[in-house]
């Protein structure tokens, strides 16, 4: 039997804390940083956005999010300049959720917000970590593979 049918007669969930690409990992940048400057931290990182941030203290708070999907358009499309700073083509309307929400509450939340990404903010807006539709797959697909028993190696 499928994972999902395990995980429910165990009382088991999957969280979106336990997949989620924590705060360590997660490139973050500020208001000023250019848009050329954001553009090379993803593509030497690997991933498709970053999260603009502000320091609250000791904590980081979300203030946007820049993907490459916005550079293109920002720069091949609308015109602007790659040393323009990441303020003027972040998306500022995040959709945000909670650590301990469900992996199937982070989906349909994906998939009623038309979002690619939702990021994880504490009860008080601290920024905890970021997860994407592709963050998602892969976990319905490992947990179709008897999760949590077969995860060595996807990690």
């Amino acid at each position: 039997m499928g994972g999902e049918f395990w995980n429910f007669a165990l009382g088991l969930t999957m969280r979106v804390e336990n997949f989620m690409v924590k705060l360590e990992k997660l490139v973050v940048v500020d208001r000023q940083t250019t848009i050329q400057e954001a553009s090379l931290k993803m593509v030497n990182s690997h991933v498709s956005s970053v999260v603009v941030a502000s320091k609250v203290g000791d904590e980081l708070h979300p203030e946007g999010l820049v993907s490459k999907t916005d550079v293109l358009k920002a720069v091949f499309v609308g015109g602007l300049s790659a040393a323009d700073p990441v303020e003027r083509i972040m998306s500022s309307n995040l959709v945000t959720i909670t650590g301990d929400s469900e992996r199937d509450e982070a989906a349909e939340l994906i998939m009623k917000k038309k979002v690619h990404h939702l990021l994880v903010v504490s009860a008080s807006g601290k920024l905890e970590g970021i997860v994407s539709a592709w963050d998602i797959a892969r976990e319905v697909t490992l947990d179709g593979k008897a999760w949590p028993y077969n995860r060595s190696g996807f990690q």
